[in-house]
């Protein structure tokens, strides 16, 4: 399942939550017996709460970690699994996320929607119906 070149690592560069295999398919670019031993490497650190985990189904878990995975149903945070890579091998085998946008400047009192529902000049959604709600009401 190495696909170096996959086209869709850019959108999972910002995900949060990670499925297993897409961490060992960048973790692990030798044989399957190494990626076996990394793969419970990781289950291993989930168990002792190193890594952090979900589910993909967004239920609560008392499932057994191992259990969630075989259902294919286990997620991996991100950071937590970066700090437990780089403490175990002095660096993560994942791409670094993204930096967060700059949060938007608050929009000042005075600028006002040019549509908005309680606009006077709001269209009726009808496309065939190209009267205002004002001219509707009357």
């Amino acid at each position: 399942m190495n696909w170096p070149n996959d086209t869709c690592d850019h959108y999972w560069e910002h995900a949060d939550w990670l499925p297993p295999w897409y961490i060992l398919d960048r973790w692990c670019q030798r044989d399957d017996r190494c990626r076996q031993a990394k793969y419970e490497a990781l289950l291993t650190a989930c168990e002792r709460g190193d890594v952090k985990y979900g589910r993909r189904d967004g239920k609560g878990f008392d499932d057994p970690v191992r259990e969630l995975a075989e259902r294919r149903i286990l997620i991996i945070e991100r950071i937590s699994f970066d700090a437990w890579a780089i403490r175990l091998e002095g660096q993560s085998p994942l791409a670094a996320p993204p930096r967060p946008m700059a949060p938007l400047p608050p929009v000042p009192a005075w600028a006002k929607p040019m549509h908005s529902p309680t606009s006077s000049n709001a269209a009726v959604a009808d496309a065939d119906n190209r009267q205002t709600i004002d001219e509707a009401s009357e």
